[in-house]
């Protein structure tokens, strides 16, 4: 019997709702509508996009998807150069064809792709391959930072997940004795914890990266041999221009001259639990209280924020 051949080929833009499908069933679901934006965003309004680098790699089979492999273009700053680096994202496989995977992902490790490929954010199935065809693991990477300022929530998540709802009654009274005592010990400490000031600085919300934001970019890039151009053009498209919803930018400035800045991104759990997520927090080596007095300002926000 003569086996059916795969073809690993780019995705067009007509292949967009069978790999929306794939990803649903494997990744969990999400609107085709907001998918849509996503890509939009990631790959046709990216300031670093370059005909090289595919939207999306895809394994087909008798006329149908089975793998998908997503790739957002990047540039990446080593020494004095540049190179177009091809970041993974949205990678599942059919789970009756799995030896697909490693076919797929050999193909996006191609030179002619990209000479730099990084996979930043990968699930556990997409990391486990990447390692097994020699990929390199950056493992303070893998760092997870949470500072709680709120307590009830976890408390009642965690009752429910114990005891079930039993009338809401367990689940209620544990936040309410052990939760929200909790809340005000960690609000009396957050409101303790002070940073020493920067003298004749000031903390201002960024709704556009300008020009200033190229010099930050020139002058921090000097001391850090390997790392993603930040300049205008990419912190506008990454954050600026994000298609979604709670996004905020903000900088310390000393005489219109940034002297960090920060990003963060106020959403929810899959809980129903509000938390911020820290996207970036730039200041110049040693520059330590800047870097304090910016991380300061995400805690007031996330209060603020409840």
């Amino acid at each position: 019997m003569t086996k059916t051949a795969l073809n690993i080929r780019p995705a067009t833009s007509a292949d967009y709702s069978a790999i929306a499908s794939l990803l649903d069933r494997i990744l969990g679901k999400i609107q085709f509508e907001k998918r849509l934006k996503l890509w939009q965003w990631r790959n046709d309004a990216n300031p670093a996009r370059t005909p090289e680098i595919p939207d999306f790699l895809v394994v087909e089979k008798d006329g149908h998807i089975i793998g998908v492999h997503g790739l957002t273009p990047m540039l990446v700053k080593a020494g004095d150069r540049q190179f177009h680096a091809a970041c993974s994202c949205d990678f599942a496989v059919d789970p009756t064809a799995r030896s697909v995977g490693m076919k797929l992902k050999l193909k996006t490790l191609e030179k002619e792709i990209s000479p730099l490929p990084i996979s930043t954010s990968a699930n556990e199935p997409a990391n486990k391959v990447t390692l097994a065809l020699g990929g390199k693991e950056l493992s303070t990477g893998r760092r997870k930072l949470i500072c709680p300022l709120k307590a009830s929530g976890f408390v009642k998540k965690a009752a429910i997940k114990k005891f079930g709802l039993r009338g809401k009654v367990i689940p209620g009274l544990c936040f309410i004795t052990v939760g929200k005592p909790l809340d005000w010990v960690l609000a009396l400490i957050c409101r303790l914890k002070s940073f020493p000031k920067v003298p004749d600085s000031r903390i201002l919300d960024i709704d556009r990266f300008d020009q200033r934001f190229d010099r930050f970019y020139e002058k921090i890039s000097r001391h850090h041999p390997i790392m993603t151009v930040r300049d205008s053009s990419y912190l506008n498209w990454r954050y600026t221009d994000y298609p979604f919803e709670g996004v905020q930018s903000f900088a310390m400035l000393r005489d219109d001259e940034p002297l960090g800045f920060a990003v963060i991104h106020n959403t929810v759990d899959e809980h129903g639990l509000r938390f911020i997520a820290v996207l970036e927090l730039l200041v110049p080596i040693g520059e330590k209280a800047v870097f304090e007095n910016l991380l300061g300002e995400i805690f007031r926000r996330a209060e603020k924020e409840n």
